[in-house]
């Protein structure tokens, strides 16, 4: 008897710990929503996208969170179709961490920081615009950050399964400070983000 309650406990604890990492849809939908809203369509954007705050993804991890927020045209025929020109994907918005390229942080005068009114606070987050292209036969997932040319160009795994919504994201503690984001999109690329606290 005592030892069923302590797998019932442990398995609660698991449960709970598991459901910390990820926000409700609800209030992820809320957030997303203030971000697509404040992020608008700046005139600098390397490449267009237009977020559908009711497909986002939130997550967090140890010192910081992350939103991807998908582009409301992306759909499996439109990625089958990919060539040399970038496809936007979505946005990944940041809560205090900050993207890492050449395994270091990117400065702070090199993101787009874009800041949001959320809870009665005003808070400044990175934006990263993303975007997929094919580069010979394998497929790269291009990151904008504030300058022309892409803050990170990660390259592609294919992967085959379902998938419900259009970008699943999920956190890992990584070594050094630097923790992985893992993207998937539609079930079809997977790739990894490092990011890092600010």
């Amino acid at each position: 008897m005592k030892k069923s309650t302590a797998i019932l406990f442990m398995i609660s604890i698991v449960s709970l710990a598991a459901g910390q990492e990820r926000l409700s849809k609800e209030d992820t939908e809320k957030y997303a929503r203030l971000c697509v809203e404040g992020f608008g369509k700046p005139l600098d954007a390397q490449i267009e996208t237009q977020g559908d705050a009711t497909r986002a993804v939130a997550v967090r991890g140890e010192g910081g969170g992350a939103m991807v927020i998908p582009d409301k045209d992306l759909t499996a025929d439109k990625l089958a179709k990919v060539g040399k020109n970038v496809v936007p994907i979505g946005q990944l918005w940041l809560r205090k961490w900050v993207p890492v390229a050449d395994s270091k942080p990117v400065a702070a005068n090199k993101n787009r920081i874009v800041t949001v009114k959320a809870d009665g606070k005003d808070r400044p987050m990175p934006v990263l615009l993303l975007g997929i292209r094919k580069e010979g036969t394998e497929h790269e997932l291009i990151v904008y950050a504030k300058d022309v040319d892409p803050v990170l160009i990660l390259p592609l795994k294919k992967v085959e399964f379902v998938q419900e919504i259009p970008i699943d994201l999920e956190w890992e503690r990584g070594e050094k400070n630097i923790d992985k984001l893992t993207m998937t999109v539609l079930g079809k690329f997977r790739t990894i983000v490092p990011v890092t606290r600010e």
